[in-house]
């Protein structure tokens, strides 16, 4: 009984390190084949990396032909956008910083305001010229007192030549509402024999009977002038006040048939008297 059981135990043992070395052989081959299958893929790898690059090589000159000839057509087809770009930028950019450009922008953009200024473009009885000191001078001027609806019957406004008499217009005439609301002033002969018309500070009269409504400045002085003399026509005056460059047109409303857009200089009167 013994020795089977030793029989039996030896039989185990073999038996289990034959199982020992089965399942190590197995592992060892198992560890062989994936070593095996990194180093192909490993392989492969290279293969195909110089495979890449070998395409990129022969790719490489076309696509820096293609590239080049792009390259050119795009900056060919991009320059005037770029150049129009340009100007903006560099003025954000850079316009705290150079003085000079500052000073040409200002100055091109000033020009508008001067060239704008006509005196047909300026509402009526507004002022049409822009007024600086260097421009303020004082006159004395000796004439007839007159308004401008009446000097434009009497006097071609643009050539200054008269049909008739600017001295006949008579007091009663002066005191018309039509003639009140478009402006007094003073026809002055010039050394040519030609006549030319100052119109009067201050508002216009403006209305007609019942609305009738006294003017302004030098416009009352005139005003009150005519209602005092005791002439009926060649109402001499003579008038001391500045000239500033400012001009005015007729802007009768009441009478609106009378307004004929022509412009005239204006004295601010400081006197009037008449001779």
């Amino acid at each position: 009984m013994t020795s089977k059981k030793k029989i039996i135990l030896s039989i185990s043992s073999a038996i289990i390190i034959l199982l020992a070395v089965i399942i190590s052989y197995n592992i060892h081959k198992r560890t062989n084949l994936s070593s095996k299958n990194l180093a192909a893929a490993k392989i492969s790898e290279a293969s195909s990396a110089k495979n890449t690059d070998k395409a990129a090589d022969k790719l490489t000159p076309n696509a820096d032909s293609n590239a080049s000839h792009v390259s050119v057509t795009s900056a060919a087809t991009q320059v005037p956008a770029i150049t129009a770009a340009a100007t903006p930028i560099s003025t954000s950019s850079f316009a705290p910083t150079p003085t000079s450009s500052l000073s040409t922008t200002s100055s091109t953009q000033s020009t508008p305001s001067t060239t704008t200024t006509p005196a047909a473009s300026t509402p009526p009885a507004a002022i049409a010229t822009p007024t600086t000191s260097s421009q303020v001078k004082t006159i004395t001027l000796t004439g007839f007192i007159q308004d401008e609806d009446c000097f434009v019957q009497y006097v071609n406004p643009d050539t200054g030549a008269s049909s008739e008499d600017p001295g006949d217009d008579s007091k009663s005439c002066l005191q018309m509402y039509a003639c009140a609301d478009s402006g007094f002033g003073i026809t002055v002969k010039q050394s040519d024999g030609t006549c030319k018309f100052y119109y009067f500070d201050g508002n216009f009269s403006t209305g007609k009977k019942g609305t009738f409504s006294l003017g302004t400045g030098g416009q009352l002085l005139a005003w009150q002038l005519i209602q005092k003399t005791s002439k009926e026509n060649h109402i001499t005056i003579t008038v001391t006040g500045t000239l500033n460059g400012d001009t005015r047109t007729n802007t009768n409303a009441t009478f609106p048939g009378n307004q004929d857009g022509r412009y005239y200089p204006v004295v601010t009167v400081s006197q009037v008297s008449e001779n």
